[in-house]
């Protein structure tokens, strides 16, 4: 029985995963779609509205005032409850 040399086998997979690399490489370029005069006009890209950033003081507002409404909605939840 002959012992086998696992380093030899290790390069030999991966030289044979570096010729599909290239071979498959070599496909995408001569298969690559050509868009046609008709299709570029699906492809116009519209553009986005621009949406105005708020402050962060203008955040902390209503962050603050839905944190009131919510602790207003508990205490008359609790409050019906006990009714």
């Amino acid at each position: 029985m002959k012992k086998i040399n696992w380093a030899l086998v290790g390069i030999v997979l991966a030289l044979g995963l570096i010729i599909a690399m290239i071979f498959g490489f070599i496909r995408k370029i001569f298969t690559r779609k050509v868009i046609t005069a008709n299709e570029t006009k699906s492809l116009v890209i519209e553009p986005v509205p621009k949406v105005e950033k708020e402050s962060d003081e203008e955040l902390a507002k209503k962050a603050e005032l839905l944190l009131e409404q919510k602790l207003q909605e508990v205490e008359n939840n609790k409050n019906q409850d006990e009714h």
